[in-house]
């Protein structure tokens, strides 16, 4: 953890990630709770849902040229412009909420979120760049809990910030509503002009000599990845399952718990932030040395059980528990899933890799608010979308699940020690792969396979992209030593260069 900390460029990767975090969450919430102070019933849910839409639209629609920009030219150049560009639209949210204007500062939502399309792939391609395989893990849990503390600090804080300001209402409409909030626009402003002076203190690292790609071509060999596609999938459920809850609990929360304070609200969505953010850490904790698979399965069970159990609580300290659960065991999984992602991508592609990820994952999510939306038109109750969000949890997890089986069987510790995994860092996540190893037993067969992410193939399999063998002089494969040590207390995994 420390030597983490300490790695330059580190620190200020995750403050900016926080910051970014909190610019789009304050803005956001202003004109969220507007909605929900201004509009009931589905009218609400609809328009909570184009906010959502307005946020996830720019990942699929700039995913190309976010992707280029990433693998063209130094991804802390990029983060520099898109804090540059934060700080502008800051002060353009700030007129129109001195101004009055509601549908223009609702508009602006999506602009803000095409700064954000550019930053993603730049973000988690610095992180890779930043810090070894070894702590990859590690580097994400931390990354994805300052992003969560992001959110929720611009929840909680501009949710309080705006019930203080709502009384001072003397016409309760949304222009007057978002004129209220004007003084708001100060703090925006100022995290924005923070977020783009620590932006120049990351370091820059030239970028890889990549090639003219063929997107097309690029999005296919995606979806055929045994590893990457499935990542991607368990990603995309859970993104998703968490957009269709902050969309639909609002309204079902004012219909059958009789929340109608914003604060109280947010405060009760934002639990699921916090249990990310937890989930996230500890997460990072369990996948130290390496890419802890298990948790993947053991987080998708929970995950589909909680959202099943959700839509039959009717009190707010029993739901809080609910979000706090379901965000706790998403942390679990988004962690190894972002840290596959990165760790089996070519290296000269990972930006167009991560856009990728996040064209399918905004995709998923804007189909499950548009069903959403439609539902809501035809007057379906907020309860019977909240079990609708369950079955999808559970169709999707299933099919992570499917496509990545050997995950299941990681559950089961052969040895019943802790694993230490040494040497980690050499190995590639990427191409064919093969370790070496004198005794390939069903036990050291699966201890390596939890402690490398993707699917290792036995010995004969001569089509397996990665295979472990006896053969030092097999052909085509990267190839690394493996060492296995027994202790009373620890099985050490250790991976050597082979000669």
């Amino acid at each position: 953890m420390i030597s983490l900390l300490k790695t330059r460029g580190f620190m200020p990767l995750v403050s900016v990630v926080y910051l970014n975090a909190f610019i789009d969450l304050g803005h956001k919430i202003i004109i969220q709770n507007t909605i929900f102070k201004i509009y009931d019933g589905s009218f609400q849910i609809v328009l909570t849902a184009i906010i959502n839409a307005l946020v996830l639209l720019p990942f699929v629609l700039f995913f190309i040229p976010a992707g280029q920009a990433s693998d063209r030219h130094a991804k802390t150049q990029i983060l520099r412009l898109a804090s540059v560009a934060a700080l502008v639209l800051t002060g353009l949210i700030g007129l129109c909420y001195w101004q009055g204007w509601f549908w223009p500062a609702f508009a602006l939502t999506f602009v803000l979120a095409v700064q954000s399309a550019y930053y993603g792939p730049a973000k988690y391609g610095l992180l890779k760049e930043l810090v070894e395989n070894d702590m990859l893990s590690r580097a994400n849990g931390i990354t994805q809990a300052l992003a969560t503390i992001g959110i929720l600090s611009g929840i909680l804080c501009f949710s309080i910030l705006f019930e203080w300001r709502f009384p001072l209402v003397t016409v309760l409409d949304k222009n007057h509503l978002v004129q209220a909030m004007a003084p708001l626009s100060w703090g925006l402003i100022a995290i924005g002009a923070i977020e783009c002076l620590l932006a120049w203190q990351l370091p820059i690292f030239a970028p890889q000599p990549a090639a003219k790609l063929e997107h097309r071509h690029e999005l296919q060999t995606l979806v055929r990845s045994p590893i990457l596609w499935p990542a991607i999938i368990g990603l995309s459920v859970f993104w998703s399952v968490g957009q269709m809850l902050l969309a639909t609990y609002p309204a079902f929360a004012k219909a059958e718990i009789g929340i109608t304070n914003t604060v109280v609200i947010q405060g009760l969505l934002a639990t699921i932030g916090l249990g990310i953010m937890l989930g996230s850490v500890i997460g990072g904790r369990l996948s130290r040395g390496h890419i802890e698979m298990a948790l993947i399965p053991a987080a998708g069970i929970g995950i589909c059980l909680t959202a099943f159990l959700l839509p039959m609580v009717t009190h707010i300290i029993p739901a809080s528990l609910m979000f706090f659960a379901i965000g706790v065991v998403g942390g679990f999984m988004v962690v190894p899933l972002n840290a596959c992602v990165q760790y089996c991508s070519d290296a000269d592609k990972l930006g167009i890799t991560i856009a990728n990820s996040n064209l399918i994952q905004n995709i998923a999510m804007l189909t499950c608010l548009f069903i959403t939306v439609c539902s809501a038109f035809f007057d379906v109750s907020a309860k019977s979308l909240l079990f609708f969000v369950a079955v999808v949890a559970i169709a999707g997890i299933g099919l992570v699940l499917y496509k990545l089986p050997y995950t299941l069987l990681r559950l089961r510790n052969p040895v019943g020690k802790r694993l230490i995994v040494e040497g980690f860092n050499i190995v590639s996540g990427h191409g064919k792969v093969a370790f070496i190893i004198d005794d390939i037993s069903e036990k050291n067969l699966q201890l390596l396979q939890m402690a490398y992410p993707r699917k290792i193939g036995q010995a004969e399999d001569a089509l397996a992209e990665c295979r472990v063998t006896t053969d030092e002089n097999l052909e085509g494969y990267q190839k690394y030593q493996v060492t296995i040590r027994e202790t009373e207390k620890a099985c050490t995994l250790q991976f050597s260069p082979a000669a």
